[in-house]
């Protein structure tokens, strides 16, 4: 989240040069389909890896870090540092292969961490299907509190992306990589189900244990409960 804040800080001091940095680290689908190179390539990898932490707007950042604050913590305990950092860049890495593949004559850079949100919010939904998330929604012109399921903040992230075609920053040509976020919902069941599965079968291995256990116990005493026999 830091880094990202701290890139969006670095793009705005660019001024107009951010256009060619954006250029330069971000998949623009034209330039990938149109050469030669494979997509798998290490250079088009990472490219498409740094493109998610540059973004075209305050809006697309500032709702970015917002989800990830919100939903971020229980994955994380979930899920352990490392395959929560795994969950967030490869359903943004998806993602974008995905716009790539559904515009691949567009010559718009892909840029954001939309995708990785989404795979975020999905394994949240999947995780943690009965929570409910305090949310402030505005009421006519009163802010209310209310609690809400987790898929409703999925269908709302998507919609306020539209915010990002009028907030760009420095005129930035933005494109809604609406393919991008099927890669990373895709992703986000993919972690979500194989956590599901991993969570049930310990269950299942921790409740097999206790009849054994049980047992084990219940002989102890009958044997320390017997009378002794002397010769």
């Amino acid at each position: 989240m830091l880094l990202m804040a701290a890139v969006f800080v670095g793009e705005l001091s660019l001024g107009d040069q951010v256009h060619a940095l954006i250029e330069r680290l971000s998949i623009t689908p034209d330039h990938l389909t149109s050469s030669e190179e494979s997509p798998w390539q290490l250079r088009s990898l990472f490219a498409a890896l740094s493109g998610l932490f540059l973004h075209s707007s305050w809006v697309a950042l500032g709702f970015n870090l917002l989800y990830l604050r919100v939903f971020g913590d229980n994955l994380e305990r979930s899920f352990g540092r490392v395959l929560y950092a795994l969950l967030l860049l490869s359903g943004g890495i998806l993602g974008t292969f995905f716009q790539t593949i559904y515009n691949p004559y567009s010559e718009v850079p892909i840029v954001g961490f939309g995708a990785g949100v989404s795979a975020a919010l999905t394994a949240y939904w999947l995780i943690y299907p009965g929570h409910r998330v305090q949310t402030i929604f505005p009421v006519v012109v009163v802010l209310t509190v209310a609690d809400v399921p987790a898929w409703v903040l999925l269908i709302v992230f998507h919609a306020l992306q539209w915010l990002n075609r009028y907030m760009a920053i420095g005129q930035i040509e933005v494109q809604i990589p609406w393919m991008s976020y099927p890669g990373g919902i895709l992703m986000g069941l993919l972690f979500g189900l194989g956590y599901r599965l991993a969570r049930h079968r310990r269950r299942r291995a921790k409740s097999d244990r206790r009849p054994q256990e049980n047992r084990i116990h219940s002989s102890d005493q009958h044997v320390q409960s017997s009378p002794e026999h002397t010769a």
